[in-house]
């Protein structure tokens, strides 16, 4: 018998078809794709659309769900995020 394609199935062959676009890809991403490709279905992303979210998150430098990020990473993206002020604050 054929194997049965599912919603979770769909979600691992998105990962697999991203890890195969981005050789090499930053932690974030990684942590996108591990989450995809569970071995289990039910560990995978509920749906395309909150894989979506969490790739659309990375691609604008935002918080990715999948991820644990460091405080180091985390410390990173608020400054990225707040250049300006950052700027301004050091010049005082």
């Amino acid at each position: 018998p054929e194997p049965e394609v599912t919603p979770a199935s769909d979600i691992y062959s998105l990962g697999m078809l991203l890890r195969e676009m981005a050789p090499g890809p930053r932690a974030p991403l990684r942590s996108i794709i591990a989450h995809a490709t569970q071995p289990s279905p039910n560990a995978r992303y509920a749906s395309a659309e909150a894989m979506a979210r969490d790739v659309a998150a990375f691609l604008d430098g935002a918080r990715v769900r999948a991820h644990r990020e460091s405080a180091l990473e985390a410390a990173g993206r608020f400054a990225r995020k707040h250049q300006l002020w950052i700027a301004l604050i050091a010049t005082y």
